[in-house]
């Protein structure tokens, strides 16, 4: 019995004896030219516990994964040249990397695919992994691995490998609008446009994989499959692949540069806090019939939370003369925004910079808005007054947030519960979660 049973939804295929060569020489050229690859597919992706690492099965029809097993036709897949074959296993692991079956899966619930400027579209499973599929073909071009074949979707008037694959699919969507084709969330129906390839017109290519649910392999509810997912555990992959590729000695190499991207997404320090909640404090319970009014992260959503996201957050603010009322009120307005999504039952604002000069209770997160006016430029910053104000008063926040240069004396131990240095200069912090703010006007 394996660790996984993939047999429970998909019948095992034997491989002829020329197949199982060219499968053994495919491994074999994947390590050698791709190793950064090749340890996430053998370390995050070889679950299945068969001899041959990725599951051969003819219920298919080309390629498919649900982030935990590799599944292959094999008549498809060893049609094509040992390069193209490369090539299409790392865009199976970048499926994988990238969290795209639990995307898909989450926004199958919501039913459309929201926009940060309030549009949301009809979410069409097909187009989504067509989307997905441009941009990582893209990815995969760029930074040299293998060979795509020609008859693949790519197109760098379409996806680059910098393309969010949600931007693509708004693109993908509206240009089928325009060619006259009928739209409905079940699917596209061919209209008086031109048609080509998959029956779509503007799609350039072809599709060589389906995403799967989660859990579609390995019999587990997909919900519970897609909430146990670390991302801390895939990047921590993804960096040891970056020191596999270093390894080879040819100094950065373009899929080095590729993985780095992976592991250091640009994203603003808004989105950074609101997704630090969602991981750390949200609890459990989502509407999937509405999303959070902003996106938590690049190419990232999340439904919104039913009740209470968290029920305490103490925002302590350091009003030394380092920061500026003008600054203090932009913290507050974002924060606000953020707070909007996270929907803390109660906010506690600390003033301080050598003690404490006032505290409001909130029991409404928009009433941040407007605060500035309380803030008086003063002389130093000791942060220690907030920390012992919150144990004082028995206090237990989800977490604080502490706006600040960092140029102030720190608590000797840290507290039981977690901390946010919002930091608007380079001073290091001897421990909690910093985010650089170096945007406020």
């Amino acid at each position: 019995m394996s660790k996984f049973d993939v047999t429970k939804n998909y019948k095992p295929c034997d491989l002829t004896e020329n197949q199982a060569k060219e499968w053994a020489n495919t491994r074999v050229y994947f390590t050698a030219k791709c190793p950064g690859f090749s340890h996430i597919f053998y370390t995050m992706l070889n679950n299945n516990d068969g001899k041959h690492f990725a599951f051969f099965t003819k219920d298919i029809q080309t390629l498919a994964t649900d982030s935990v097993n590799i599944l292959i036709n094999p008549d498809f897949f060893f049609s094509f040249t040992i390069k193209e074959r490369v090539f299409a296993l790392a865009h199976e692991v970048l499926h994988a990397v990238l969290d795209h079956i639990n995307h898909m899966y989450k926004l199958s619930k919501l039913g459309h695919v929201p926009y940060s400027d309030g549009v949301r579209l009809p979410y069409i499973p097909e187009l989504a992994n067509i989307s997905q599929d441009y941009c990582i073909n893209a990815m995969l071009v760029s930074a040299k691995v293998g060979s795509i074949n020609s008859n693949w979707l790519y197109d760098r008037t379409i996806a680059t490998e910098k393309s969010l694959w949600t931007d693509v699919y708004r693109s993908l969507y509206e240009a089928l609008e325009r060619s006259g084709c009928i739209i409905a969330p079940q699917g596209i129906v061919a209209g008086s446009g031109k048609l080509r390839n998959n029956g779509w017109p503007i799609i350039r290519g072809n599709r060589f994989d389906e995403n799967l649910d989660p859990g579609k392999t390995t019999g587990e509810a997909p919900e519970k499959v897609a909430s146990k997912r670390d991302n801390s555990v895939w990047n921590s992959a993804v960096a040891a692949a970056v020191a596999v590729e270093q390894a080879r000695g040819d100094g950065t190499s373009p899929i080095t540069e590729m993985f780095n991207a992976i592991i250091t997404p640009k994203v603003t320090w808004q989105d950074y806090i609101r997704g630090w909640f969602a991981r750390k404090t949200g609890s459990d319970g989502y509407n999937y019939r509405r999303l959070d009014r902003r996106l938590i992260v690049q190419d990232f959503y999340f439904p919104e939370r039913a009740g209470y996201g968290v029920d305490l957050v103490v925002v302590a603010i350091d009003h030394s003369s380092s920061i500026s009322t003008k600054q203090i009120g932009s913290f507050f307005g974002e924060l606000s925004n953020i707070f909007d999504s996270v929907n803390p039952r109660r906010v506690i604002v600390i003033w301080c910079d050598t003690v404490i000069s006032r505290v409001d209770d909130l029991e409404d997160a928009g009433e941040l808005v407007g605060l500035e006016k309380y803030a008086c430029p003063r002389g130093g910053t000791d942060f220690r007054p907030v920390f012992k104000w919150v144990s004082e008063n028995d206090v237990r926040p989800d977490a604080l947030v502490y706006l600040t240069d960092g140029d102030g004396c720190f608590p000797s131990s840290q507290p039981d519960y977690p901390v946010i240095w919002g930091s608007i200069s380079k001073t290091s912090y001897p421990w909690g979660d910093v985010v650089a703010i170096d945007d406020l006007k």
